[in-house]
């Protein structure tokens, strides 16, 4: 077993903390998402664990017990609301408040989502004041409700300053370097995220091309690209993608996303 500087511990590709009041499990394939639900979660004074599959979350539930799971929509493997259907029957009604998270906060997904076993969803990003508010309601054992469901990307930037602010908060309140990371990794798997919807696109799979974007969709919303983020819900929207002349301007139209994020400064 490892132990990293801010205390966690690693062991067999999970990440813990030590056990403050109650314990989270956050499911998330994306590590850079990962880390700053951890983050979140670790001020809340929470300990938390985290893995990037719902696989590796059902091998974890089974042999210790957590008060809260934030679980990602989609993700390699199974999904987040069949992962949640599952985790649900493996908990056979012990109590656990579960927050889906998603990129995409259409009524259709929030819906099927709350059907699954989800008890609130939330749209990235994520800020902090939105979780702790949902935590201290949990705690408090006050009625829930879910975050509105966007209509969609407002005035799409290049970089939104606000979602920066807020991640740098966290890491000045954390003493680390969270945004720079995050940026870092966003650019570095650019080149993996395009081949996989170029991939897509060229077998015409309306279904794998929509799933294909939806991994950029959610990193480039958690770090406030929201250009790029309202590219990928331009190539989720299935009903859109049938024509290939359609499909050829979608991604001429990421391209030029993809290269204005590529071009941003960020010191």
């Amino acid at each position: 077993m490892n132990q990293t500087s801010s205390g966690r511990n690693v062991e067999g590709g999970v990440v813990r903390t030590r056990r403050p009041q109650n314990a989270v499990l956050v499911i998330e394939d994306e590590a850079m998402v990962r880390e700053v639900l951890s983050t979140c979660f670790i001020l809340l004074d929470f300990s938390v664990d985290s893995v990037d599959r719902i696989e590796g979350a059902m091998a974890l539930l089974e042999a210790r017990s957590y008060d809260v799971i934030i679980v990602d929509r989609v993700m390699p493997g199974v999904g987040g609301a069949d992962g949640v259907a599952k985790i649900r029957k493996l908990l056979a009604g012990r109590p656990c408040f579960i927050i889906g998270i998603s990129g995409n906060a259409s009524a259709g997904i929030v819906e099927n989502w709350k059907q699954s076993g989800i008890d609130v969803f939330a749209e990235k990003p994520l800020e902090f004041h939105k979780l702790r508010r949902l935590v201290e309601s949990w705690r408090e054992g006050r009625m829930l409700e879910a975050e509105p469901v966007s209509g969609g990307e407002q005035m799409p930037v290049v970089l939104d300053a606000s979602v920066r602010s807020e991640i740098e908060a966290l890491g000045r309140r954390t003493g680390r370097e969270l945004f720079g990371a995050m940026w870092a990794g966003l650019i570095e798997s650019l080149p993996g995220h395009l081949a996989r919807i170029d991939e897509a696109l060229g077998e015409g799979d309306a279904r794998k091309i929509a799933d294909a974007a939806h991994g950029l969709r959610g990193l480039a919303r958690a770090i406030g690209a929201s250009e790029l983020a309202s590219s990928c819900g331009a190539l989720e929207d299935e009903s859109t993608l049938s024509d290939a002349a359609r499909r050829k301007a979608l991604r001429v139209a990421l391209g030029g996303a993809v290269e204005r994020v590529r071009a941003k400064c960020v010191t």
